[in-house]
């Protein structure tokens, strides 16, 4: 289980660095004795420690721990931040998060930054509170990234199905029972995740696959119709216009004097 950013309390900060290395290069370490977050605003490494990578990058923060042994390796030249800190908290491993905008964490690294190197009055409480600032955000956005692949798979298989029975009468009560969840959920959950109706997924993948057909020489509009599911010509050639802007048969035309 990923050690949670909001369990987190700092007892101290230690030292802000920022690390330019223009090379690629593999470094190993066994001694580290603080824990430490590193954040790049430039370039990729890969922390390997007990046989897992980690990733580091423009859309990842890495917590590191302490008395581990580790390597990394840095596949591109980067650009990087460090913050040495202490905490009561028990971290005993590596953990990467996903950042949501990863622009506006770079602003208050860069702030944390000046504001330890000159050391003016009050510099630690204001490094401090910026730090639990991007901590506090990249909880979020990590939690949120979370709970959204985890709800894409409570779909997926309703999804797969769509993909493979486009052609069959589809409702939500059938994908919802596909999917394990009550309809009203399955309803409510599908159109947060992909910001269309079931039924409107249901339709967007029927025209695209009669793009493909459309794109061939021996198919007719009314083949065409029925092979993606529609109950006729007429009913398709509505839904087509309407989700396209032209009818069938002007954008097979039209395709097909692009090509030429």
């Amino acid at each position: 289980m990923k050690f949670s950013l909001d369990n987190l309390i700092v007892k101290d900060i230690y030292a802000v660095n920022f690390i330019n290395i223009d090379r690629k290069k593999t470094f190993h370490r066994s001694d580290r004795k603080l824990y430490a977050v590193a954040f790049k605003f430039d370039g990729k490494t890969i922390y390997r420690c007990d046989g897992k990578d980690y990733v580091s990058d423009n859309e990842h923060l890495v917590l590191l721990p302490k008395q581990k042994e580790y390597t990394y390796s840095i596949l591109e030249p980067d650009l990087c931040v460090m913050i040495e800190f202490d905490s009561d908290a028990d971290i005993p491993d590596f953990y990467s998060y996903k950042i949501g905008d990863s622009a506006e964490i770079a602003k208050i690294f860069k702030r944390l930054y000046r504001v330890w190197s000159t050391k003016g009055n009050g510099y630690k409480l204001a490094a401090l509170n910026d730090f639990y600032t991007i901590l506090y955000k990249v909880h979020l956005s990590d939690t949120v990234s979370y709970e959204a692949s985890q709800k894409r798979k409570i779909l997926q298989p309703a999804v797969s199905y769509v993909q493979e029975h486009y052609k069959e009468n589809l409702t939500n009560e059938i994908l919802a029972d596909i999917a394990g969840i009550s309809e009203i959920y399955f309803r409510s959950l599908f159109k947060k995740i992909y910001h269309v109706s079931p039924m409107q997924y249901v339709r967007n993948v029927r025209i695209e696959k009669a793009k493909g057909l459309l794109l061939g020489d021996y198919n007719s509009v009314s083949y065409i119709a029925e092979a993606t599911g529609f109950a006729n010509i007429y009913s398709f050639s509505r839904t087509f216009k309407k989700e396209t802007g032209v009818s069938p048969t002007e954008y097979k035309g039209e395709t097909h004097t692009s090509e030429l």
